[in-house]
């Protein structure tokens, strides 16, 4: 990791992490939209709370409603959505969403984004 994955301005809940939303996203090659979902997944119980798992929701309707016409890409990962969910120890509806969203900046899917939203709105129900 660099230099700069080892400060964090305001907190610390992605230095406590093993990998990072930063680096797995950007090893990854993946889209903004999908990089947040997975940041907001990763987050929601050390930071923001209901309000970041409302952002995941936001964005995953955003990844629907932008669906430009980007061709798919094969898939081929650094990291992959189980080293990263396994090493950051996330729970079993956030797992899924990263493993969704990853494969999303791949090959769109409005199934994908959809489970996404029902993930999510499990976990506000669940959890919040």
């Amino acid at each position: 990791m660099t230099k700069a994955l080892d400060k964090q301005v305001g907190g610390d809940h992605y230095k406590t992490l093993k990998i990072q939303p930063t680096y797995y996203s950007t090893v990854n090659l993946l889209y903004a939209i999908e990089s947040n979902i997975i940041k907001y997944a990763t987050r929601h119980k050390a930071k923001g709370g209901a309000q970041d798992v409302r952002k995941i929701i936001h964005y995953a309707e955003l990844a629907k409603d932008l669906n430009v016409d980007v061709p798919n890409r094969e898939l081929v990962l650094a990291i992959t959505p189980e080293t990263y969910y396994t090493a950051n120890k996330l729970g079993q509806l956030e797992s899924f969403i990263v493993k969704h969203a990853t494969h999303n900046s791949f090959k769109h899917s409005d199934e994908a984004m959809d489970s996404v939203i029902e993930l999510a709105e499990e976990i506000l129900s669940k959890q919040y």
